[in-house]
């Protein structure tokens, strides 16, 4: 897979970056930190331009490739659920796999290969830790993660992370946060005695936030859309607060799969990214 980084593009160009593109730096920051909605266009258009001259347009086009079939396969899996689980006819689909049965036998299919749980490794299914971050059954849970995960995902690409270590960085932030999520769980279980199935992609986007907070510090977001807020300080109040409710026996989150994620993000920023994003410096 050493083509996705596309070494012979991406590492002598983003090398020199800092010297050629200086000239850009206080236009670029002063739109970047704008929550203006025709400055920050005028933003994504001025550092198109940049990434077109560095020879990093590839780059980005595989991030923004990766990004979307992330979030497709994420809807893929949500309309499995939503199949498995409600009874309604779906035209082009034989008959004999919409029977009652039939959608029950897919929905056990669904939680034994779909979601995070404290027997996966033993029963060797060890891909649960990936395919559980992309599996939703609320539609509400689908939306967030999604707008999130895209959030995140853009100050990366825009700050030249290669393809290579962006995929890196997903699949990580999903491992560490299923193996978390299952050391959590297994204390809890021993303790209450319920068994509870981890799903979603907030591992992930905890991993990408931290990830994106630590390349860009002075990004700022807009919670709900109107209070703009530092991208450090939204990243560090969500780590404050799972690190607070993780072993609350009355919450339905899964405190310890962000938790995994975010370390996992945190850890990956120090040894893969830092000092290595060009783009990165000036913000």
């Amino acid at each position: 897979m050493d083509w996705l980084l596309g070494n012979h593009r991406s590492s002598s160009p983003v090398g020199n970056a800092g010297g050629r593109l200086n000239d850009f730096k206080s236009d670029l920051h002063d739109a970047y930190r704008s929550m203006n909605t025709l400055e920050r266009q005028l933003w994504n258009e001025a550092y198109s331009t940049t990434v077109h001259q560095l020879g990093l347009r590839p780059n980005m086009q595989w991030n923004r490739g990766i990004m979307w079939t992330c979030m497709g396969a994420c809807g893929v899996v949500f309309l499995v659920w939503q199949f498995a689980q409600k009874d309604v006819t779906v035209p082009g689909i034989p008959a004999e796999y919409q029977t009652f049965r039939a959608r029950m036998r897919l929905r056990d299919w669904m939680i034994s290969n779909f979601t995070s749980k404290t027997d996966d490794i033993q029963s060797g299914r060890w891909w649960n830790m990936v395919t559980s971050a992309f599996s939703h059954i609320q539609p509400w849970h689908l939306i967030a993660n999604l707008i999130t995960f895209k959030t995140f995902s853009h100050y990366l690409i825009y700050s030249g992370i290669p393809p290579l270590r962006y995929i890196s960085l997903i699949l990580g932030s999903a491992v560490a946060g299923s193996l978390v999520f299952t050391l959590q769980q297994g204390q809890l279980e021993r303790r209450d005695h319920i068994k509870r199935l981890g799903l979603g992609l907030s591992g992930v986007c905890m991993g990408l936030g931290v990830a994106a907070a630590a390349v860009v510090p002075r990004a700022q977001v807009a919670i709900m859309g109107v209070v703009p807020v530092p991208l450090w300080a939204l990243v560090l109040g969500y780590v404050a607060f799972d690190s607070y409710m993780l072993d609350s026996p009355a919450s339905k989150t899964g405190h310890g799969a962000h938790i995994g994620g975010a370390a996992f993000g945190g850890l990956y920023f120090l040894l893969m990214l830092r000092g290595k994003l060009p783009l990165a410096k000036w913000f």
